[in-house]
């Protein structure tokens, strides 16, 4: 199981990434995007717009991100039976570190100044940075948004043979209030209360 968590936190990494990417396509061109909407629900035509499906798969793959980590989330801290015990020497809170995801996902915005623009190039120009960012977080505990969007904080957790990052979604104002984590990767937790 880490390593399906482990791949689903890589991954997910760049999802708000690509919601910028398919917020910008709509705005730049929000008629085109509707009526080919319109164009499948009336005559059941599928588009070969690049611009239409990029920004259609961008949504796509915000929404699944964000339900699938929701899910194992949810799954985790219900299984409280697999949790492991920890006792706490010191901690502190890293929800503030994610600045480079959130530089990382503001970027794509910068186009908006760009009257025209291809849009096959920008979504090449937005991957290929989110391929770095990904295959840089695969073996890191990194930052990701949408855990901060559904309401979880991180915790850098210290024990004395190891430091491990947590997720709650309670504000932890004790450090006798981390007994019990459930894992998610090697050195990555969620907090079960």
């Amino acid at each position: 199981m880490p390593n399906i968590c482990k791949f689903l936190l890589t991954i997910t990494v760049t999802a708000p990434t690509f919601l910028s990417f398919g917020l910008i396509g709509l705005l730049k061109n929000d008629d085109m995007y509707c009526q080919t909407w319109r164009d499948i629900f009336r005559n059941g035509i599928c588009p070969a717009d690049f611009e239409w499906w990029g920004i259609t798969l961008s949504f796509v793959f915000m929404i699944a991100s964000v339900l699938g980590i929701k899910y194992l989330l949810k799954n985790k801290s219900q299984k409280c039976k697999e949790g492991k015990s920890i006792k706490v020497n010191s901690y502190s809170n890293l929800s503030p570190n994610g600045a480079e995801q959130i530089v990382s996902s503001i970027m794509p915005w910068l186009s908006m100044f760009i009257d025209q623009h291809d849009y096959l190039a920008l979504f090449v120009c937005i991957l290929i940075p989110c391929f770095f960012i990904a295959l840089a977080s695969y073996n890191n505990t990194n930052y990701n948004l949408i855990y901060s969007i559904l309401g979880y904080r991180y915790y850098e957790v210290k024990t004395d043979e190891n430091t491990y990052v947590l997720l709650s979604a309670k504000c932890i104002k004790n450090k006798n209030d981390i007994k019990n984590y459930a894992e998610l990767t090697d050195y990555m937790g969620l907090i079960i209360n």
